[in-house]
C-alpha cells in the first residue's frame, strides 16, 4: 500500500538541482545489539531536563495521534456522507437554526422556497481541493435540478477508493452535455495540502523558526502573539515556555537553550537548505519541469532531517517469546555514532511525539486497516 509518511523505508528523492548538504552524510548506524557501555556521567542540566520530560510524560502505551486514526477510522470509501444545510426560521423568536434539507444516500427532502444553502462533505480525510473539485459539480447539478445530485455522488462513492496520490476516474452525466467523466486526484498527503510555509517565513527568521521547532520537538510550551492573535498574560506565570512574537520576528521570553537542542551539523544543514529556499526554487523553475513548491521543498528538508535521526529506528525492534515487537532504546541512542545526536536522542525519546511516531510505523508494518 501507499504510504503517507516516509520515514524509514521510503527512500528520499534528492531534488535535480541542488546537493543535499554534507551534514546529512552522517556514518552510517552501528550495530544496534551491541553490548551496552557503562552509561557515561551525564552533564547536570541534560540530567535536570530528561527527569522533567519523564515527570511531563506520563507514558500511555497507546497514544492517539492523526496517523493512528487514519490507519484505524479510515473507510474504503472517499466520503461517508454528503449534506445540504439550509436555514429554518423558528416562528415563535424569529431566529435561525440550521437544518439538513437534501443529504446522500438518503433521498432530498423539503419543497419551495430555500434560504441560503452550504454544501457539505464528512470525511475523515483532509481532501479539500478534491472534494472542492466534487462540490464544484453538486453547484452545477443543483442548479439544474436537485435530483441529478443523487446520481452523481452515488457514482463517487461507488468509485475504487484513491490511494494517495493515485487518481479515479467517475463518470458523470449533464444534460446537454451527455456522458462524460470527472478526474479525482487523492494527494500525496492531505495533512500538507492546506498548509502555506510562505506565511510563516515572512513571519519568523529561519534561525528562529528553527528555535521554535526544537522547542516544539521537546513538547515545550509554545505561546504565539501578534497585533491580530494577541494574548493577555498579566499577572500569570508560566514556567518553560516560549513566547514568540510573530509581528517583530522576536522572543518575548526563552529557555535560553533553543539553539543547543538540535544536533549542530544536522541543524546547519536545515537552515542552509531554509535560507537558500529561492535560490532553490528559482533553479528548479528554470531547468526541471517538475512543479517544486515552496512547500514540496519544506517538507523535504524535514524529512531528510528526521531521517537522519530515527529513519533507522527499526534495527532496535527485538521480537519477543509471545510475538511482540519491543523497540530498544538504548541501543537505538547509541546506535549514533555522534555524540550530539545521542545527546539529542535522550531528550526526545522522552516525549509522546517520538512514542506515537513509533507506534504509527508499527501500525503501518503490521497492515492494521
Amino acid at each position: 500500500p501507499t504510504k503517507e509518511n516516509p520515514y524509514e523505508d521510503i527512500p528520499v528523492q534528492p531534488l535535480p538541482l541542488w546537493r543535499s548538504p554534507s551534514a546529512w552524510k552522517l556514518p552510517p548506524p552501528k550495530s544496534a545489539f551491541r553490548t551496552p557501555k557503562t552509561p557515561h556521567r551525564l552533564p547536570r542540566g541534560r540530567h535536570k531536563r530528561i527527569a522533567q520530560l519523564q515527570q511531563s510524560s506520563k507514558r500511555n502505551p497507546h497514544y492517539q495521534t492523526l496517523e493512528r486514526d487514519l490507519i484505524e477510522l479510515q473507510e474504503q470509501q472517499l466520503f461517508e456522507l454528503f449534506v445540504v444545510v439550509s436555514l429554518q426560521k423558528k416562528p415563535s423568536e424569529g431566529s435561525y437554526v440550521p437544518q439538513v434539507i437534501q443529504q446522500f444516500p438518503s433521498k432530498p427532502e423539503g419543497k419551495g422556497k430555500r434560504l441560503p444553502e452550504v454544501y457539505c462533505m464528512v470525511s475523515r480525510l483532509g481532501c479539500f481541493n478534491l472534494f472542492s473539485k466534487i462540490l464544484d459539480e453538486v453547484e452545477k447539478r443543483r442548479e439544474m435540478s436537485p435530483a441529478l445530485v443523487y446520481p452523481f455522488m452515488r457514482s463517487v462513492m461507488e468509485a475504487p477508493f484513491p490511494a494517495p496520490g493515485c487518481t479515479i476516474t467517475v463518470k458523470s452525466y449533464l444534460p446537454g452535455a451527455g456522458d462524460g467523466s470527472i478526474e479525482l486526484c487523492r494527494p500525496l498527503d492531505s495533512r500538507l495540502e492546506h498548509v502555506d510555509f510562505e506565511c510563516l517565513f515572512k513571519c519568523l527568521s529561519v534561525c528562529h523558526l528553527i528555535r521554535v521547532c526544537a522547542s516544539l520537538l521537546l513538547e515545550r510550551r509554545v505561546i504565539f502573539v501578534a497585533n491580530s492573535l494577541r494574548c493577555n498574560l498579566s499577572g500569570s506565570f508560566i514556567p518553560q515556555v516560549l513566547i514568540v512574537d510573530l509581528c517583530a520576528d522576536k522572543f518575548l521570553q526563552e529557555v535560553s537553550d533553543e539553539d543547543e537542542i538540535l544536533p549542530p551539523k544536522l541543524q546547519a544543514a536545515l537552515i542552509q537548505i531554509l535560507e537558500e529556499r529561492n535560490e532553490i526554487l528559482a533553479q528548479e523553475q528554470s531547468f526541471s519541469q517538475e512543479d517544486v513548491t515552496l512547500n514540496s521543498l519544506v517538507s523535504e528538508a524535514f524529512v531528510r532531517f528526521f531521517v537522519e535521526l530515527v529513519g533507522h529506528y527499526s534495527l532496535s525492534m527485538t521480537v519477543t517469546e509471545r510475538g511482540e515487537r519491543v523497540f530498544q532504546r538504548e541501543p537505538f541512542r547509541k546506535s549514533h555514532t555522534s555524540r550530539s545526536v545521542r545527546h539529542f536522542l535522550d531528550l526526545f525519546m522522552e516525549t509522546q511525539m517520538f512514542a506515537g511516531f513509533i507506534q504509527d510505523r508499527e501500525l503501518r508494518k503490521s497492515g492494521v486497516k
